[in-house]
């Protein structure tokens, strides 16, 4: 990736519980963060925009900002449910920012 520039990364979870994920409740958060400083470079969070039925499969695409400064970095998504983390992470994927 090319510092500063943005890209697009889609993301693919699948609801595996019991109770449809309603977009009043709940959202993805994606983060982007320096592996060796562990400071967050970015954090962003998207409401659903339809209900995800138990056993459904759902993607989506996210918009991101390359750092501007050189180095690894990992992106990470979670989903959330009033705010609050819950399931499993995306298992987070590495990002090299070079010139």
């Amino acid at each position: 990736m090319q510092p500063g520039q943005y890209y697009r990364l889609v993301v693919i979870f699948k609801n595996t519980g019991p109770t449809a994920w309603i977009p009043e409740y709940y959202k993805l958060q994606v983060k982007l963060f320096d592996v060796n400083s562990n400071s967050v470079w970015s954090k962003e969070e998207y409401r659903l925009e339809k209900s995800i039925e138990p056993g459904s499969i759902f993607t989506y695409e996210v918009k991101i900002s390359a750092p501007k400064i050189e180095g690894i970095y990992a992106f990470k998504a979670q989903m959330l449910k009033n705010d609050y983390p819950f399931g499993e992470i995306y298992r987070p994927k590495f990002i090299a920012i070079f010139y």
